[in-house]
């Protein structure tokens, strides 16, 4: 079997619900990355920003399933997370920002480019603290068409700026 979609028939949905790039915690406290055939870059990346900002690559084992195993760094705090949108991506809420409305939306929004999906809905939570499981839907989430991502995206960033009565904070 090849890992390359036919032609106009890509295969993109796990047949057994198994996501394509999972994080589990092994019993030595490292973070394990699995990637299953078909996992794609988005895949690979998504798990990655789940980890700690501090954790260093250790190991890899698999053949067809790959595991790439990072362990934190002693003496840094336990929660410590990467930034939503990667230590190594200033400015890039001003590319996503252009594509996410500001107001109610009364139609199907569009135009969202998929590659910036994950990043429409992480830089709508920039300062929220984030677990494994919120980065797990997060992911889940950027799968879903643009007007459902943009949607969302926009009711996260309408919501933030809401004027809430205190007892709604």
């Amino acid at each position: 079997m090849t890992i390359f979609p036919p032609s106009g028939n890509p295969w993109r949905n796990p047949q057994d619900d198994e996501p394509f790039a999972s994080i589990r915690r092994t019993a030595q406290g490292d973070h394990a990355i699995v990637l299953r055939p078909g996992a794609d870059v988005r895949d690979l990346v998504g798990a990655l920003r789940a980890l700690p900002a501090s954790a260093i690559f250790t190991d890899h084992f698999g053949d067809v399933n790959v595991t790439l195993v990072f362990r934190p760094v002693p003496g840094t705090a336990p929660g410590a997370t990467r930034s939503p949108l990667g230590d190594l991506q200033p400015g890039r809420s001003n590319r996503i920002d252009r594509w996410i409305p500001t107001g109610p939306i009364n139609r199907p929004p569009g135009g969202l480019p998929s590659e910036h999906f994950a990043d429409a809905v992480y830089d709508s939570l920039t300062g929220v603290d984030l677990g494994e499981h919120d980065h797990t839907i997060i992911r889940w989430l950027a799968r879903w068409d643009a007007p459902t991502v943009t949607t969302v995206a926009s009711l996260l960033r309408r919501a933030r700026r809401a004027d809430l009565p205190p007892r709604l904070l």
